[in-house]
Order: C-alpha cells, then structure tokens, then sequence
C-alpha cells in the first residue's frame, strides 16, 4: 500500500512507526511493513530506520528476518549514508561469514558496498581460505570474494585483495597439499575451485591447473556440486 501513497502520506505513516522499528524489523509481517519503506521512499525520509538498525546490526544481520532489512538498505542508500553500518559489518566479518543468514548480507556488502568495503571482505577471508571455502555458508562468501577480487578492475586496493588471494591459492610449489588441492575434493570447496577458476585471467588459471594435477580436475565436473549448491540454496531468506 505504501507504494500507492504520495511522498507526504508516506511520511506521515512512517513517523507513526518510529518508535517500534527494531520490533517490526524482527517481526514476521512487520518486516516486510520497513522493508518496503526502504524501497518505496526516499532514502532521506527513511534515516530514522537506517539508524535503528545501525546500532543494532551486529544482531539483526544474522536475524531471519532482520537480515532481510538490512540487505535492503544496502541496496537503497547512499554509501554516505552506510558508512556506519558498513564498518560495522566490515568489523563483524568473520563471524557473518559463517552464519546461516549474516552471511547474506555479505554478499550484499561484497555486491554493494564500496572498494574498500570488498577488499576489507576479502583480506578476512584470506586469513583462513581453507576453512572458510569448506563452510556451509561461507564457502558463498568465498565465491563473491572471487567474483570482485579475481578480474582486473583498475583499482589499488582490489588488486592488493587479488595478490593477497592469489598467494594463499598457489601457496608454496613444494607443496605437495596446496589449498587448491585441499578445496577441490570437498562438496563445498569445489564450488570455490570452479568459480575461481572462472574469473582468473588465462595465465593465472593455467597455475591453478598445474596444482591441481590431472587426477583432480574430473572432480570439477562431480555432481557433488549441484547437490551442494541444492543444500546451501534452502537456507535463502525470502
């Protein structure tokens, strides 16, 4: 309904929720009632919801519904506006990485956020790859660090995330256990594999092969694969 409100209605509704934003943030119904004021309004007209949520994010990001908001605001206000929310989700990293909804607001962080933002992500995700690649939920978190980090984009900071990323994959050559090797034979590892893969340029991807080995490589095409993705896919909040 609000959609259909002109702008001074819409502001004269929200002010009547103000005082009970966290409660409908984390309410079954109630959140559907913010979020669509995230998405409706203007994003100035909604501050009042960004800082309700701001000081409490550390909670409502791994929240059913709660987590919903705030992947919201991601997409609907300015990064001035998100500085605050932003470093408090940078700082929290580690943890929302492995939870079962935090982690997709991660994704919205690495999808949304700013260049330091990503590389923030991915320099905590490098300091322990392998466990986070063979997570649940955060092995998804590895796949967007991938997907930012990996291709040439230009900026200082994204290139200093790739080294640091790149130095982990191909580890020492005498190695005879290096992470790329640990990551392809696990169910979810194996997606990490596949999508680093992808988005490495041609000379780097020919090294990654190399580690491999040939034994290896036929476990890229496994179906493990699609029933890990199948499992991981049923925890997507709505």
């Amino acid at each position: 309904a609000i959609r259909c409100m002109p702008p001074d209605t819409q502001v004269q509704f929200v002010a009547g929720i103000r005082r009970d934003v966290l409660d409908l943030v984390r309410s079954m119904h109630g959140n559907f009632v913010i979020q669509a004021c995230v998405v409706q309004m203007e994003p100035v007209a909604i501050s009042f919801i960004l800082e309700a949520v701001e000081q409490k994010v550390d909670i409502l990001a791994g929240h059913v519904f709660g987590c919903r908001v705030v992947q919201r605001l991601l997409e609907h206000c300015s990064m001035a506006q998100l500085k605050g929310l932003l470093g408090r989700l940078r700082a929290d990293a580690r943890r929302l990485a492995c939870d079962q909804f935090g982690h997709y607001v991660l994704l919205h962080v690495l999808q949304y956020g700013s260049v330091e933002d990503k590389a923030a992500i991915v320099g905590v995700i490098c300091t322990d790859f392998v466990r986070f690649s063979q997570h649940r939920t955060a092995s998804s978190v590895v796949e967007k660090c991938a997907e930012v980090a990996l291709p040439p984009s230009g900026e200082k900071l994204m290139d200093l995330a790739r080294t640091a990323m790149l130095r982990v994959l191909l580890s020492d050559e005498n190695d005879a256990r290096p992470p790329i090797k640990q990551l392809v034979t696990d169910k979810f590892g194996r997606f990490v594999v596949r999508k680093i893969l992808l988005h490495s340029r041609p000379a780097v991807r020919d090294q990654l092969l190399g580690r491999l080995g040939h034994h290896h490589k036929a476990l890229l095409q496994g179906q493990g694969i699609h029933s890990a993705a199948k499992r991981r896919a049923r925890f997507q909040p709505q």
